[in-house]
């Protein structure tokens, strides 16, 4: 009888507790290992466990910079010319004609409030003189006009203005040195270093040369950077006659 009570108990007791806790330990052995015992949540728990990686894919779009775009002819306004739109230096003298009487091809256009030297293939460089020096004809910024700070508020630098040279061989910094004189100003500063051991040859042997301002401010003002022309005359003469009609109004 003992017998079969050890049995039953064994049968109903022990054995359904040595389950139990068999199936605890799987369970708990289970979800150590990150995975779940529950066949309908499987995947889920593998797509909780799954690492993610979210990439934003950010486009930056800038602003359209007028300064930088093509140059606007007539402008009346000062934006920088940039290089791009200048020819390149094999090509700057290509179709440009100058006969021994100094007439030319070349005229003068407005663009972005400076004028520039136009040959019939395209713009030449306007802030340095390129190839077109060859020919005598010589263009840039002015150096040195922090030292003239009062003449140079004085003077009308305008495009079209004329500019007076003067040269100065007993310059202590350059033995090249030409001055740039506005009216009614005096010194507003020097040619560049470059053109200056150029020209300075030529004016030295009594060639006659004629300057005007090609970008600028009217008096009183410094804003606007400046820039000169300088050509032998008849050179000057016949670009500003190309250049008809040279609407003074547009750069007043």
């Amino acid at each position: 009888m003992m017998g079969l009570l050890s049995l039953l108990f064994i049968s109903f007791i022990v054995v359904p507790l040595l389950v139990a806790l068999v199936y605890l330990i799987y369970q708990w052995v289970a979800e150590d290992n990150g995975e779940s015992t529950t066949p309908g949540n499987r995947d889920d728990q593998k797509t909780r466990q799954r690492p993610e990686t979210t990439v934003f894919l950010q486009t930056t779009e800038h602003p359209h910079d007028p300064l930088r775009g093509k140059p606007i002819k007539d402008q009346t306004a000062y934006a920088p010319i940039y290089s791009q739109f200048f020819l390149p230096p094999e090509h700057q003298l290509d179709l440009v004609t100058v006969d021994s009487q100094g007439n030319t091809n070349l005229k003068l256009g407005l663009y972005n409030g400076q004028l520039v030297l136009e040959a019939p293939n395209g713009l030449l460089p306007c802030r340095a003189s390129g190839q077109i020096y060859k020919l005598g004809i010589f263009t840039g910024t002015l150096r040195g006009t922090s030292y003239y700070d009062a003449a140079f508020l004085r003077a009308d630098t305008r495009p079209l203005r004329p500019a007076i040279l003067r040269r100065e061989p007993g310059n202590k910094y350059d033995r090249n040195a030409i001055a740039i004189l506005a009216p009614n100003a005096g010194i507003v500063g020097y040619v560049n270093k470059q053109n200056a051991a150029r020209l300075s040859k030529r004016l030295d042997k009594g060639a006659p040369y004629m300057a005007i301002f090609t970008s600028g401010s009217p008096s009183g003002q410094d804003s606007t950077p400046t820039s000169i022309l300088i050509a032998p005359e008849n050179t000057l003469q016949s670009i500003l006659k190309n250049s008809v009609p040279a609407n003074t109004n547009l750069i007043s």
